[in-house]
């Protein structure tokens, strides 16, 4: 059994992927900053990870001065962080993929299913000064109804996780001899199985409270469905394989542990990086499970 597991190693990369997240975000929060002052919208940094107005000052401005602010980020982190970054990434060859090509990776891992994280919150109060959702404030100004958003809610977990799929490219492995993993055994396939299904009614569920004006509805569509996809990796995957003990070493440890570095931060300023680690969960884990999924050139 090689060994896979360097402290030094691991350690070096959890504070890649805590810059690389901390990359995203400013990058994301910083266009909703800049579009909105170039529409002489007033708007400024709330804490790290949320840029936006006084909700008493949305009448003063045009409604779609507001639209923009609330929609060019995304489209961004979708297409150029997102799209340009996954066909940066997959270009590279073996012996490119250095420190700055797991950076990179990262921050591509990150925005790549982003849509399907912003499609399922999408159906949660629409706030047009910038602290909610960022397609819940579009389909706002465009008057989409409450069925049709959570109709979109509800896809947007089937595309969170297709759009985990893909990521199983970023894994590199030397071209020596090909791999195959085992299947996992019944039971733990029927579990894994199961949590996607509780993810699914956690979708569901969240949107039927959010429509009834319950505010548990956020904290299902949240932490019910994040955490459902990431348990049912935990099932899926065959953790003993030596393919998973390599890919974990060099992708899921350090994501896991470079969303927790900024947890404390999280807290104390009171912004998004408290829960950070709920979405690179279950980014990590798929990116491992699929990548396994397949035979694979290892060393």
């Amino acid at each position: 059994m090689k060994k896979h597991f360097s402290v030094k190693s691991i350690v070096g990369l959890s504070l890649l992927v805590a810059a690389a997240i901390v990359t995203s975000v400013t990058i994301h929060e910083f266009l909703h900053f800049a579009v909105a002052r170039l529409l002489d919208v007033p708007a400024n940094f709330l804490n790290l990870t949320a840029v936006g107005i006084p909700n008493v000052d949305v009448n003063k401005f045009p409604s779609h001065h507001l639209l923009f602010m609330n929609g060019v980020a995304p489209i961004f982190s979708m297409l150029v962080l997102g799209a340009l970054g996954f066909l940066y990434c997959i270009r590279k060859a073996p012996q490119q993929q250095g420190r700055l090509y797991y950076f990179v990776a990262w921050i591509t891992a990150l925005n790549v299913p982003y849509l399907g994280l912003q499609m399922i919150l999408s159906s949660t109060r629409v706030k047009f000064n910038g602290t909610g959702n960022d397609f819940a404030a579009v389909l706002g100004y465009f008057d989409i109804s409450m069925n049709t958003r959570i109709a979109l809610s509800v896809l947007g977990y089937i595309v969170f996780l297709c759009l985990l799929i893909p990521l199983k490219k970023f894994i590199f492995h030397s071209q020596d001899t090909i791999t195959t993993v085992p299947e996992r055994s019944i039971f733990k396939r029927i579990s894994g199985a199961s949590f996607l299904l509780i993810g699914f009614f956690s979708v569901c569920i969240g949107n039927w409270l959010l429509s009834d004006g319950n505010s548990l509805g956020m904290l299902l569509l949240i932490f019910g469905t994040l955490g459902s996809i990431s348990i049912a990796f935990v099932f899926l995957i065959p953790w003993r394989h030596e393919k998973v003990l390599s890919v974990s070493a060099k992708w899921l440890l350090p994501g896991i542990i470079g969303s927790l570095l900024l947890l404390p931060i999280g807290i104390i300023d009171g912004n998004d990086y408290a829960i950070f680690w709920l979405v690179v969960a279950p980014i990590a884990l798929g990116t491992v499970y699929f990548s396994s999924r397949v035979p694979t050139v290892v060393s």
